[in-house]
């Protein structure tokens, strides 16, 4: 009886495993031209953002000389096309986060969130697009922070 249970349960097994291998299959079968996405090598490739930058948040006033700072890049030169960081004293906390979105003309634009202040129960949160191309940009600025994105510091 043990043995008839046992064949059961493999032969089951087995069939279903048949049957999902050939679901796998017919997922995989191409598709028609008209549904194809075009090809990468089609479009034009925007991937990276062109300039090396630091995003900052000087607390208080801008270069008011207490600030968190992070570069898009590492040493070897590969940009990065996101990043955040947290910042700020107790009760005007700021959680920043950046993306990169596209090369527009000669700049990189960025879309930027603010979630500030953080860590209370008040917390709102602010997006901005920003157009950067090797100067200075405030990004949010209030009577308790500036965050900039700026050329790296040499």
């Amino acid at each position: 009886m043990k043995r008839l249970s046992a064949l059961t349960l493999c032969l089951s097994l087995a069939l279903l495993g048949c049957r999902k291998a050939e679901h796998q299959q017919a997922e995989s079968l191409p598709r028609e031209a008209a549904q194809t996405p075009p090809v990468a090598a089609e479009a034009p490739t925007q991937a990276s953002p062109r300039c090396q930058a630091r995003v900052a948040c000087h607390n208080g006033t801008l270069d008011s000389g207490s600030v968190c700072s992070v570069s898009n890049f590492q040493p070897d030169g590969t940009l990065h096309t996101k990043g955040k960081m947290t910042c700020g004293f107790p009760g005007k906390v700021s959680e920043i986060e950046w993306s990169f979105v596209e090369r527009r003309g000669s700049s990189d634009l960025y879309r930027f969130t603010r979630r500030f202040p953080s860590d209370t129960a008040a917390v709102s949160t602010t997006s901005r697009n920003v157009e950067f191309s090797d100067k200075r940009v405030i990004v949010f600025q209030d009577q308790f922070q500036a965050i900039v994105i700026e050329p790296p510091m040499e």
